[in-house]
């Protein structure tokens, strides 16, 4: 392990000039970025052994070339090429020129989990995320680590647990992130860090990676906070629904199951390549998921560290459903959005709850949709989320564990956004999934000319989609809202929590708790209020319709053996319940709205997760036993 004697400043300043961090591994040469960044590239934090858990990398030889980034993870998308490999475990450090070897800098540090369904994504999947250091104006470093994805990440099956040291399977990508972080404990000080100020921030399956660690007793310590955004909350799979969807939905696909079972299948499964891999898992098989109840166990008894929940009004806004674009008014809006809703619910329901969302948007004939895509967040995480804070609230006031915040965001972009957008015709309008991770990046642009014109091409390597509408110039407002969201995430890191006069209040500080709760809304411009109660009605009127997948599944008596599929999509779009490896039954369906899949982006055949925390409690024991078997304990 090199450690270093001493720090080092900058002699210069000058952007491209060659900078040196003294890290565990040894000496890194980073370069010097406009805004006056910091920046260190592919640094090794790990060895990655194809379905073996990972170990830390060793020191290298002499110097590192720390300007480029690292070789990606494969994920579930071709084309596998030269950015790509399953040696992939590295970290991009984003840190203030003038804190760069300050110890006594005692920056907060924000640690990133990208998102991508834990099938796609890397480190330049956000583009030029280091911004959000530039527009810290010195507050904040930043690091970004790759980690295995889709199958080499996240595939469960008896032969891979048998070889695993743990006993288990199924995870390999939360582990990566833990090495990860522990990386950052050992290292943040070599880049003007705190460590006792990491935060973890995770936007779409980031965030709900989120929740794993927050229930993960080897997690605990490494860091001191979370923001959670745009995460799923339905975290329901245990890892012997794990290991038989993966068998059905992955395994079965694969050139190794001709093998004997056994020996010759792990053979085989070292031996095959990656692309036979990963496209062994089925086209519908979109997301992964954890082995056990994460988000509804460890809310229930409290998170140990400040929790922020965030989401966006609009959340499958970021790729248009042309079917709700084609709506042109409020009525032509309210007449299909009721009948959607009556198919499954009846005509009475339908209007009682669509009356709870005709006002979204305003009277404004140009977002004649809003009101679908707001009821679709709420089914799909809103209410979800919201029983997470809940219950960790109740925690809080009962055991002391930390505080709970929770809040949407209502902000829009000023004008339609095509980058993430699968037509031009058809651009985002709406508060969408995503737009306010590229508002804030907007803030940190470093020059007037890149605040003008800062989506760059960046962005079209790291999206599959890329961008087919050009460059995105965001208005004085949107960059007003970045710098809004990029200030109370900033906050929320140095003081693990909000303090006076940022942000909003915790879930539980609301008078007439626990009957009354506090909701952040942020709206226009980054304008910040708490509400209370602000989901309240609407999420018992959903519970109380029947869009609930725990209680329909205890209604009809369903089960894993039963293969019924209860259609259930995320705040992540494109998600239906295949991924828990249920097929279609029919008895399910003639119960809910008959429209098109999920996967086809229609926001109305879904069943909320509004439920999840209200399962009966696990035992802590047999819970934790459950999750040292993993090794996350």
């Amino acid at each position: 392990m090199y450690l270093p004697e001493r720090s080092v400043a900058v002699e210069s300043v000058a952007v491209g000039a060659a900078i040196k961090a003294y890290v565990t591994g040894g000496v890194a040469v980073g370069r010097v970025q406009a805004g006056s960044v910091a920046a260190f590239r592919g640094i090794p934090y790990g060895n990655a052994e194809r379905f073996l858990p990972p170990t830390p990398a060793a020191s290298w030889v002499g110097e590192l070339d720390a300007s480029a980034d690292g070789p990606a993870c494969p994920g579930k998308s071709p084309p596998y090429d030269r950015h790509m490999s399953e040696q992939c475990l590295s970290l991009n450090v984003f840190t203030p020129v003038a804190a760069l070897g300050n110890a006594s800098a005692q920056l907060a540090v924000l640690v990133y989990l990208y998102g991508g369904s834990l099938n796609t994504g890397s480190v330049a999947s956000y583009g030029p995320i280091e911004n959000l250091v530039s527009g810290s104006e010195g507050r904040a470093m930043l690091v970004v680590m790759n980690y295995r994805l889709g199958a080499l990440g996240f595939a469960a099956l008896k032969e891979l647990s048998d070889a695993d040291p743990r006993g288990t399977s199924g995870n390999l990508g939360l582990l990566d992130q833990q090495l990860a972080m522990r990386w950052v404990a050992a290292n943040a000080a070599a880049f003007g860090g705190d460590p006792r100020k990491a935060t973890l921030l995770g936007q779409s399956s980031g965030g709900t990676s989120i929740f794993a660690h927050l229930a993960a007793p080897a997690s605990r310590g490494l860091f001191h906070a979370a923001i959670s955004i745009s995460a799923s909350p339905n975290l329901t799979i245990s890892y012997e629904e794990k290991l038989r969807q993966d068998e059905e939905h992955w395994f079965k696909h694969t050139p190794c199951a001709r093998e004997a079972r056994g020996a010759a299948t792990l053979a085989c499964l070292r031996a095959a390549s990656v692309e036979s891999l990963q496209a062994a898992l089925e086209p519908r098989y979109d997301y992964f998921d954890f082995n056990h109840s994460f988000a509804a166990s460890a809310a229930k008894a409290g998170y140990d560290v400040p929790v922020l929940l965030q989401n966006l009004e609009g959340e499958l806004n970021w790729q248009p459903d042309p079917t709700l674009e084609s709506i042109r008014t409020r009525a032509e809006a309210a007449a299909r959005i009721e009948g959607m809703l009556a198919a499954g619910l009846g005509a009475e329901a339908a209007r009682r709850l669509y009356a709870m969302y005709a006002g979204v948007g305003g009277d404004n004939d140009t977002l004649a949709a809003a009101p679908a895509y707001a009821l679709n967040a709420d089914t799909g995480c809103t209410c979800g989320q919201l029983a997470l804070a809940l219950a960790a609230s109740e925690a809080r006031r009962s055991e002391g564990t930390a505080p709970v915040y929770i809040s949407l965001v209502r902000a829009r972009p000023y004008h339609p956004f095509g980058p993430l957008s699968e037509s031009c015709t058809r651009p985002a309008i709406y508060a969408f999934h995503l737009w306010d991770f590229f508002a804030a990046v907007s803030v940190g642009a470093p020059t007037a000319a890149e605040r003008a014109n800062w989506y760059d091409a960046r962005f079209d390597e790291a999206w599959v989609e890329g961008s087919k509408c050009g460059p995105y110039r965001p208005a004085p407002t949107d960059v007003k809202l970045g710098r809004a969201l990029l200030e109370q995430w900033l906050s929320f890191a140095e003081h693990a929590g909000f303090p006076d006069g940022v942000g909003w209040r915790a879930v539980d500080d609301a008078l007439g708790w626990p009957r009354h709760y506090t909701h952040g809304v942020i709206d226009d411009a980054g304008l910040t209020s708490s509400v209370v109660d602000l989901k309240s009605d609407a999420c018992t009127a959903w519970r109380e319709a029947g869009y609930d997948s725990l209680q329909l599944m205890r209604k009809y008596r369903l089960s894993n053996e039963s293969k019924a599929e209860i259609i259930l999509c995320s705040c992540q779009p494109d998600a239906s319940l295949p991924r828990f490896g249920y097929v279609r039954d029919e008895r399910v369906l003639s119960h809910l709205p008959r429209t098109r899949m999920c996967e086809d982006r229609l926001w109305v055949d879904l069943l909320p997760v509004s439920m999840q925390a209200t399962l009966p409690p696990q035992q802590s024991d047999a819970f934790l036993a459950r999750l040292r078997r993993q090794g996350l304990a």
